[in-house]
């Protein structure tokens, strides 16, 4: 018995010893305050981090975005062309019309974003800035034999000759976020965040047509102008997973989510001007404010570079994906004197990112 009580007691003391050893050996090579870069997930020991891995810098990081997008808002036609009168001996000849829409051409627009990491668990908080003006002109209509226009919007006018119009948009977005990105394997690594989203939005249709006048039957041109200036806050939150294939390259993903509280202030104005008298005609002068909560969705989908510099001390990356946002019941424009319109606006397009760690 004694033995094995020696032996045991042997054991527990060069147990000890070791381990002390090893702990005075670690706080040599480790700080007591370990940074967030420190904790690492590789590939193959060498790989992507959790995070941006820099040791000795500043811990911050700047990022700048081109974007080449495209916008859509639904339940904006311009005008439609139908049979002016229907022949019965000639029903089987009854031309067809169409709706014309915006020309909705690519428009080019920037993105810029600043951000600090943490000392605690690798928890970042960031703030970007997202710019873009849509200048769309709206498709004129084609009359073919007895078609005639139909104003979309309701045209002061009795018939209506020609039709032409512009949509505008500016569009001005705010993302807080918090995030941290989270090492699920060897190549596998998620970007969580949440936030807020703060945007204002300038929306503007106008529409002038020429035509007979309701009240004299003389020539008469009428002009239509709608506005729709909006803001909103609402809360913001996502997840980006990155799948990494060597220590550079990944492909990359992001879906964001928010609830916004937004507040509209349509206007809508219609004048005709009689060509014949001179006499000017206001059909509409009205204004509505009201608030929604509205919903927005965010997903984007792209390929990554990035690499390290100068010892670890700075870290770049260059990013290329295709970028969608669906933001709900965006059109407001005033359609009669009590109701507005209801649709979506939807943007989408490319998107260039550069991110530099420093």
């Amino acid at each position: 018995m004694k033995p094995l009580f020696f032996a045991l007691s042997t054991t527990t003391i060069l147990l000890a010893d070791y381990s002390e050893e090893v702990l005075d050996r670690y706080k040599q090579e480790v700080p007591m305050e370990p940074r967030w870069c420190e904790c690492a997930c590789s590939l193959g020991g060498q790989g992507p981090y959790t995070g941006p891995y820099i040791c000795g810098g500043c811990d911050y990081f700047i990022t700048a975005d081109f974007l080449l997008w495209t916008a859509r808002l639904s339940n904006i036609p311009l005008a439609a062309t139908n049979q002016e009168e229907l022949d019965v001996s000639s029903i089987c000849d009854v031309k067809h019309g169409k709706i014309y829409h915006p020309d909705w051409s690519l428009e080019t627009g920037f993105r810029v974003g600043v951000g600090a990491y943490f000392g605690c668990d690798g928890w970042r908080l960031s703030a970007e800035y997202t710019l873009q003006r849509f200048h769309d002109e709206i498709e004129k209509p084609e009359l073919k034999g007895d078609l005639e226009i139909i104003s979309s919007q309701g045209s002061p006018l009795l018939k209506t000759e020609t039709s032409s119009g512009k949509f505008r948009l500016g569009f001005n977005v705010v993302d807080l976020d918090l995030g941290r990105t989270f090492c699920i394997d060897s190549s596998l690594l998620i970007d969580a965040f949440f936030g807020f989203k703060i945007d204002w939005q300038d929306y503007y249709f106008r529409l002038k047509e020429t035509g007979e006048s309701r009240t004299t039957q003389n020539p008469a041109t009428s002009c239509e102008k709608f506005s729709n200036d909006t803001w909103g806050i609402g809360i913001r939150a996502g997840l980006g997973p990155r799948w990494y294939w060597s220590s550079c390259f990944s492909l990359y993903s992001e879906f964001a989510a928010t609830a916004q509280w937004q507040q509209f202030d349509a206007k809508g104005r219609v004048l005709s001007h009689d060509q014949i008298t001179g006499l000017a005609s206001s059909f509409l002068n009205i204004e509505d404010c009201f608030y929604l909560i509205t919903p927005i969705l965010e997903a984007e989908l792209g390929l990554r570079w990035e690499e390290w510099y100068c010892c670890d001390r700075y870290h770049f990356v260059v990013k290329a994906g295709w970028e969608i946002q669906w933001w709900g019941r965006q059109n407001q424009f005033i359609a009669h004197y009590t109701e507005t319109r209801d649709g979506d606006l939807g943007l989408q397009g490319l998107t260039l990112s550069f991110v530099f760690d420093f």
